[in-house]
């Protein structure tokens, strides 16, 4: 009587799972900030992973949660700018404003971020999820602490990671 089992991971069918990943694109439109306008994709990503990993730890969903998940990862992102140096901003706002980006180069980004979420979705799920924690602006450090790491294990996924995504980017065509 005192043993209590985990719940079996929860899998949503791939129409189940598009419709969780809509309502989060939704909410992340409702409430992304003017200052983050342009990271709506990265933040969907960051709060698909966090409802991800609650599924596959056997717990719920529902609007509510993926609402507060949302502000969540908002607020974190928001923090998280807040506490970068100034020189690190500094250099941030010197870079070509991506509204002046050339065509070619405007097809070339989307179709290498196709490709990498392509190979995302091919790699183990300790690597994807460091890897997309990575890849939204988390450090290594960051990585352990939210995933309960050490932070050797971490750098080492982080570094491993990057090496088979060159990779099978390399195996799709697409080279730096």
């Amino acid at each position: 009587m005192g043993s209590s089992e985990a719940s079996p991971p929860v899998r949503l069918s791939a129409e189940q799972s598009a419709e969780v990943v809509a309502r989060i694109r939704k909410a992340v439109a409702w409430g992304c900030p003017r200052a983050l306008q342009g990271q709506e994709e990265d933040l969907t990503q960051a709060a698909a992973l966090r409802v991800s990993n609650r599924l596959s730890g056997g717990g719920e969903v529902n609007a509510t949660y993926i609402k507060m998940v949302v502000h969540s990862v908002i607020v974190d992102e928001i923090r998280r700018r807040r506490a970068r140096p100034v020189e690190e901003s500094a250099e941030l706002a010197t870079l070509p404003d991506a509204s002046v980006r050339s065509p070619s180069k405007a097809l070339r980004d989307a179709e290498v971020g196709r490709g990498i979420r392509r190979c995302l979705e091919q790699a183990p799920d300790n690597r994807r999820q460091v890897l997309t924690l990575h890849l939204v602006g988390h450090s290594a450090g960051e990585i352990a602490s939210l995933l309960g790491l050490g932070a050797k294990a971490a750098e080492n996924l982080v570094y491993r990671g990057l090496a088979a995504l060159r990779t099978c980017l390399e195996g799709l065509g697409l080279k730096p």
